[in-house]
């Protein structure tokens, strides 16, 4: 008898999007033209459907560029209702560029902690960065 397949999972990511949707809101970093964020992560998603069917979209921090304009927790809406119409599982990680903690999560609806997708489990840990891009997380957060 043959041996039944291991299982398997299969995560599209997408990372440091600096997604700013008022073209004339600044950027530090004007190169990153963050205004196309939300167009560029639409068409990855389309282009990934078209190659292989994910289990979920994994969303690697940064997804807005100034986590802490007034504006964010719009931009953020607009990258979770963009990205959702594909009916995907979507995680999302904060990284350091998105501002208070619990933005990301409010903006997607998920909290952080254990994420079933069919035979796996992740971890999802919201992180809230200083200054200096440092984060620190006790025990008990862990």
């Amino acid at each position: 008898m043959a041996e039944a397949p291991e299982p398997t999972l299969e995560l599209l990511v997408l990372a440091d999007l600096h997604y700013v949707g008022d073209r004339r809101r600044p950027c530090a970093i004007p190169q990153r033209r963050t205004h196309w964020a939300l167009e560029l992560a639409e068409r990855a998603v389309r282009r990934a459907l078209r190659q292989f069917r994910p289990d979920a979209i994994v969303f690697l921090g940064d997804l807005v560029d100034d986590g802490l304009a007034a504006e964010s927790a719009t931009d953020l809406k607009a990258l979770q209702l963009t990205i959702q119409k594909f009916g995907l599982p979507i995680v999302p990680v904060t990284g350091n560029h998105d501002g208070f903690l619990g933005s990301v999560s409010a903006a997607f609806g998920v909290r952080p902690g254990r994420i079933a997708l069919g035979d796996y489990q992740l971890i999802s840990i919201e992180s809230q960065y200083d200054a200096a891009d440092a984060t620190r997380h006790s025990e008990a957060d862990l």
